[in-house]
This record gives C-alpha cells, structure tokens and sequence, in this order.
C-alpha cells in the first residue's frame, strides 16, 4: 500500500479565501439566472420581474412570466378562477389549466428597454393597495404620469421603475384575444370563434348550427370582420371546445361589434355604440334594453358590425 501524503506538506486554504470562492459562486449563479430569463436586478433600478401577489386585480390578457426550472415562458390570462388561481397555458403545455399565482411573474418597466410607453396598462401600488392604471405619459425625473382605471379623477405620477405592465400598448395591433367560452355562455349560428389547435394556438371558425351541446362549424382564416371560410366542408364539433374572442383594456372595439357580457348570474348580448373614457364602452342591449357604459374589460366578441345581432 502506498502511504499517503504527509500531512505537512498539505496547504490549508486560508480563511480570506473564502469570500472570494463564496462571491465566485454566486456570480456564476447569478448569471445562469440572469442568461436564462433575466429574473432579478439587484442594480438600482428594482427587479425586472415581481411574483403575482393575491391582491393583484389582473383582467383577461394581462401578459405574465411562468418558470419552470430553467425554462421560461409567457402566460396570457384567459381567465380568472374562483380561489384565485390564474387560467392560462404553462410552460411546455398545449391547454389551459389553473394556474397558482406563486408560479407566476409580472414584468416591471425596468424589463422592457425605454420602459413603459402612453396607452400601456399597468399596475401601481396606489394608497397601499394594488390599481390597474393606464400611462399617460412621461413626467419629470424617470417618472410618469398614470390614469387609475377604478377611479378616473385620480391621475398620480409615479417612479415608472415601480410599476408592472401587464399590457403593452403595442400589443393591440391584434384585435382582442382568445379565450375558452364559458360553459353557460350562449352563442348562435353566425358567431364568430374559435377551435384549439396545438401549442395554445386557435383557429377561426363561424358557427353554422347550435344542436344542444353541439355545434356546426366552418374554420377559416382571420377573425371577425376578417373571417375567409376555408374550402373544406363544415364539422360538428362538441360546444365545449369553443374559445371566444376577449376584448383586452388596451383593444378598440369598433363600434356595431356584437359582444356579449354578464348582467348578474345572466349573459346579455349587446352591440357597441362607441368607446367612453378610461377604457370604457357605451353598448346597447340588442333585445331593445337601455343604454349603458361597460368596461370593455369584461365583453365576449361574438361578431363585427354588419353580421347581424
């Protein structure tokens, strides 16, 4: 057997070594998280993502952040679930499931290069609780100037390091987003939908015939007023597997859009007259009702003005 080293002649790392190889560590762990998704700043100027807090009021097409390991990906919200949990399509996944909020992240200004932009809906921490906001514009000093949405006349400025866009203006090129159809909400022969195809991705259809909890369709290309029907033969296909057309708070929504909304635990079709302010809509009941002022937030797209109620 041969004898081993003598214990003399080892050398003993000594203890000032040991900030350099902790420091060392951690720089090499930093950097895979910052190469892999950029998830924190610890620079001045904040963090360029924040975890999605229970008290966030998030709406449909809110853009968040998902991690799973070393993967990242974007969350639309397609809905929001009762316990709080957020409905969107994971990472790696193909349909929308509810998601945990603590598996999620939301974008902080510092993310975006130029940071936010006039029109881009944000969240703000205003008088201690979370608002959604629209920005204005630029103020002084790497501030901005912000509109909150719940209550029109409060116009604060605001550090725009500390605000959390969940739409981007520029977004809106793209008229609403898709969204599973609630299971009681109604459609009719000449809605225009949608059917899931792969990778969270829908094609268009208009419904031809409603039998029950089946439905006769026609897929094609391009939404609402867009819509070119494709030269194969229409399918049944079940009711359930219909997505519908959401309006986002950063949309336009034409006026004479047929869309549909709730009125307490009932849906009421209606057709839009034309915008209001703070993302609002005035719309009129197609069964003759009076005349209201709607988030647009909250609306179903059924179909574009001149496709009948």
């Amino acid at each position: 057997m041969q004898p081993g080293p003598d214990p003399s002649l080892q050398k003993v790392p000594q203890v000032r070594s040991r900030p350099l190889l902790i420091g060392g560590a951690i720089l090499v762990l930093a950097s895979s998280i910052f190469g892999t998704v950029m998830f924190l700043r610890v620079a001045e100027g904040g963090a360029y993502t924040v975890p999605v807090e229970s008290s966030m009021p998030l709406a449909l097409g809110d853009k968040l952040a998902m991690r799973m390991g070393r993967d990242s990906c974007n969350v639309n919200v397609l809905g929001l679930v009762p316990d709080g949990r957020v409905l969107g399509v994971g990472c790696g996944e193909s349909a929308p499931a509810p998601l945990a909020r603590k598996s999620l992240n939301a974008r902080t200004s510092v993310y975006f290069q130029g940071g936010t932009a006039k029109g881009d809906v944000v969240l703000v921490n205003h008088a201690g609780a979370w608002s959604r906001a629209e920005v204005l514009g630029l103020a002084p000093e790497r501030n901005v100037q912000v509109r909150v949405l719940e209550a029109e006349a409060i116009e604060p400025v605001v550090d725009q390091r500390s605000l959390v866009i969940v739409q981007r203006a520029s977004d809106a090129i793209e008229q609403g987003i898709d969204v599973p159809l609630p299971v009681d909400a109604p459609v009719l022969a000449g809605d225009m939908l949608a059917l899931p195809q792969g990778s969270g991705g829908t094609v268009p259809v208009r419904i031809e015939a409603v039998t029950g909890d089946t439905v006769r369709v026609q897929r094609g290309r391009g939404a609402l007023a867009g819509f070119t029907p494709e030269a194969s033969p229409p399918s049944e296909e079940p009711r359930s597997a219909l997505w519908v057309r959401a309006a986002r708070t950063i949309d336009a929504i034409p006026a004479g859009t047929v869309v549909l909304g709730r009125e307490g635990s009932a849906w009421v079709r209606s057709t839009v007259l034309g915008p209001e302010k703070d993302r609002k809509v005035r719309i009129k009941r197609v069964d003759g009702g009076a005349e209201e002022v709607r988030p647009q937030q909250d609306l179903l797209l059924l179909r574009s003005g001149g496709q009948g109620p």
